[in-house]
């Protein structure tokens, strides 16, 4: 059996890596040589309590059992650490805390369950974990036929915006700063935003999100000034920061839902999208439950 898989992000390979392990030769299309979607330039934040009043994500229990099952086997395989399992703090003292992963503290609230990820490490490492992956560079559209596979899998996130078809599909675009400061910091804080301390005197603040844009270009002063509105309300020495770079990505989310987008289009073609700002909390269950559609 062979299936196609379009698109090298989260999506993407999660997609890629379920479908080997039902028995395909899984060919993956990607019009880059190298990562450049979303997922490439995400935060690296993982955990169960993203949404602002703090509650689990829909199946975040089973999601996150399946990230960190999946991300344990691709460190099995490459012999090096993609995460770090911390502790982030929370400033935001309504999370319930009858969860046992949860812990009150003076300045709000720890989430033991919480993994950060090197994205550019995990994925390097995912695309590398897949058996028998083949790689073509080659941009691929909803319309291309390729007879010779079975099944085709469009995981374009971004790239939706130039198919001709009405999906129930947002887009927004993130920017992260990467910055230095004079102040230490020893674990990810969250708020309405993130802070990650990178070491060296450098931290990554992230991130913006804006639903009206022209490019996905990285500005580094409207980075600034958007992220300053945000993360004031929980660093309120932002201004103490010195912008050094920023990034950027185009997220895909589902419309009214922060749940992946999963649909068959007819026999041959499937749709996995729309992981938005919780991709790493949720591309293993959908990737395996992308692979039990595809059959």
């Amino acid at each position: 059996m062979r299936a196609a898989v379009i698109g090298r992000g989260l999506a993407g390979l999660s997609s890629a890596f379920f479908l080997s392990q039902k028995g395909y030769k899984v060919t993956l299309f990607d019009k880059d040589a190298l990562p450049k979607s979303a997922s490439s330039v995400a935060s690296g934040l993982c955990h169960p309590y993203p949404g602002r009043d703090g509650k689990p994500s829909k199946f975040a229990k089973e999601a996150l059992a399946e990230t960190t099952a999946l991300l344990e086997h691709v460190e099995k395989v490459s012999g090096t650490s993609h995460a770090k399992r911390i502790a982030f703090l929370r400033k935001n003292k309504e999370i319930p805390l009858s969860y046992p992963d949860l812990e009150q503290v003076e300045d709000g609230t720890l989430i033991h369950s919480g993994l950060l990820f090197d994205m550019e490490s995990y994925l390097k490492a995912l695309f590398l974990a897949i058996p028998d992956l083949t790689f073509t560079q080659k941009e691929v559209s909803l319309s291309d036929p390729l007879p010779e596979f079975s099944s085709v899998v469009f995981a374009l996130g971004g790239g939706f915006q130039k198919e001709r078809i009405d999906l129930p599909l947002q887009y927004i675009k993130g920017q992260v700063l990467i910055a230095s400061t004079a102040e230490k910091f020893e674990r990810p804080i969250l708020g309405n935003g993130h802070l990650i301390p990178l070491g060296e005197g450098k931290v990554l603040l992230g991130s913006t999100y804006e639903h009206h844009f022209t490019d996905d270009l990285p500005d580094l002063e409207s980075a600034q000034n958007l992220l300053r509105k945000r993360l004031s309300t929980f660093l309120p020495s932002f201004d103490s920061f010195v912008p050094l770079s920023a990034k950027s990505g185009i997220r895909v989310a589902q419309k009214g839902s922060y749940l992946p987008y999963l649909t068959k289009l007819d026999e041959k073609r499937f749709i996995y999208t729309g992981l938005g700002s919780r991709g790493l909390l949720y591309h293993a269950l959908y990737g395996r439950l992308l692979a039990e559609m595809v059959g």
